[in-house]
This record gives structure tokens, sequence and C-alpha cells, in this order.
């Protein structure tokens, strides 16, 4: 399980806040799946074998995250430059707490650190005010309950005191990311060359979102696999739903695409 955090990661900050009455409304998109697929696309080569993790009581893995953006946007007709985003940094440490005799695991995670560094254009007061407002994240904790195919079952959030609202939406975020701790597995024995899809739908202000990751088994031993996967994610032309805006203003998002890749070892 060494390494099988990074992809659920890569998809942290991209994702929207948790399901809203209001965001179920528009849960109907063209193109967005009403829950979460798992779609088995290749089965592979044989020999073939369910894929399972196989959780240990008292097992600790580290998920490190680094990331670099860059925002544009087009406002009344007029283009602005795209800017780049200080780098994030964030550390969080996962330890199996129990494993039932059936392969679930509860999981316990802390978010142990965050760090803002200064390598953007962007003016120092507000690379300080974004560095406050990501320190503030460090001590989000929870467990989370998975079972061995990788998918959720329930998980419970604590949320530092004394959040602001900028610093909540990541938050929010946080906890919609953490019920994918782990790579969904699909159901049907695979071999080496086996691929499969999954697609995540993502509902709430300030937009619906679809996160899909594709992957590809290269590697099969007796007691590990090893996993190379494609990261994507895409939102429809739709009404944002954005705080603070000005009286008779509104935001509408034409398209949004991210992408990205990653190897994971599965044990």
């Amino acid at each position: 399980m060494r390494r099988l955090l990074f992809v659920s990661a890569l998809c942290l900050l991209w994702a929207p806040s948790a399901p809203s009455a209001e965001a179920k409304v528009r849960a109907g998109l063209r193109g967005v799946p009403a829950k979460t697929q798992v779609k088995l696309l290749a089965p592979g080569n044989g020999p073939r074998r369910a894929l399972r993790y196989r959780f240990r009581a008292g097992q600790t893995v580290t998920m490190r995250m680094s990331m670099k953006m860059a925002m544009g946007m087009e406002l009344a007709g007029r283009r602005i430059p795209a800017q780049t985003l200080p780098t994030m940094e964030m550390k969080m440490r996962i330890r199996v707490l129990k494993v039932t005799p059936g392969g679930t695991a509860t999981l316990k995670f802390h978010l142990s650190g965050v760090t803002v560094k200064n390598d953007s254009q962007l003016p120092r007061f507000q690379i300080a005010n974004l560095r406050k407002q990501m320190k503030a994240l460090t001590g989000f904790s929870g467990t989370s309950v998975v079972t061995p195919r990788g998918r959720p079952i329930k998980s419970t959030f604590t949320v530092p005191a004394g959040v602001s609202p900028q610093s909540r939406q990541v938050v929010q975020n946080l906890q919609q990311q953490i019920k994918q701790l782990t790579a969904l597995l699909p159901s049907q024995p695979v071999g080496v060359g086996a691929r499969w899809r999954v697609r995540i739908p993502m509902h709430g202000p300030p937009l619906t979102f679809v996160s899909q990751l594709t992957y590809k088994l290269v590697a099969l031993r007796a007691d590990s696999a090893d996993v190379r996967v494609q990261v994507s994610g895409w939102a429809p032309s739709q009404k944002m739903h954005l705080p603070n805006l000005p009286a008779g203003a509104s935001a509408r998002i034409r398209s949004l695409k991210a992408q990205g890749t990653g190897n994971m070892t599965l044990h």
C-alpha cells in the first residue's frame, strides 16, 4: 500500500466540495455519471487473479503531494493571462487501525504539514495570506473504513478549530477525497496488461466535476502488483456558484480539463 495513495492525491484540489441539495439538481449534466463507476476495459493476459488489498493492522504510510497550478480566466470577453500559483505541498500520515476477518480495514489519517513555497510571481502579501490559510489545515484528521477492493464504506472527520471560510473549501475537498484514499480495483480476475477505468462524480459548489482514473496493470507478483495510471478531470459547461459575487453578477464555466500520470505498487 506504500504508493497507492498518490494518484488520489492528484485530484485533491481539483474536486468541488461535498454534495448539496442544489448540486444534486445539477447532477444530470451531460457526461457526468450519477455515481462512481468501475469498468474493466481489458482483462489482460493470463494467468489472471482478483486484485485485492491485504491490509495489516499497524501498517503506516506517508502520503506526500506537491501541486503546481496555473490559472487563467476570461471576464466580459477580455482574456486575463494565466497566473502561476505557488507550489503547495501536503504531508499526510495514514495508519491501519484494524482489519476484519473479511479484509475490510479501518484507516486513520492525519494531515501533519502544509507548505506554500515562494516560487510564484504573486505579490508577497497574497502568498503570505495563502500560507496562513493552508497552515490552518494542519491537524485535519479522521478515519475511513475501506473494503479489500478499495471501496469506502464510511468516513469520519475532525476539522481544526479556527479554519477560515477560504480554508474550509479545501477542507471540504479533503473530506470528499479521503473517501477515495485507495485506488478502486475491478471485481473480475485480471492479468498483466489489464486496464480498468474509474469515474468519480463530484457534485457541489462551485461546480460539478468528474475525476477519471484509467489504470493499467504492468506487473503482477505473488504479493504485489505494479500499476500505471492516467488521471484526467473535466467539468461540462455550467453555471458556477461562487461566493461574494457583486449584485447582479453571475459566473459560468465554459470548460475545465485537468490531467496527470502516476505509478503505484499495490500490496
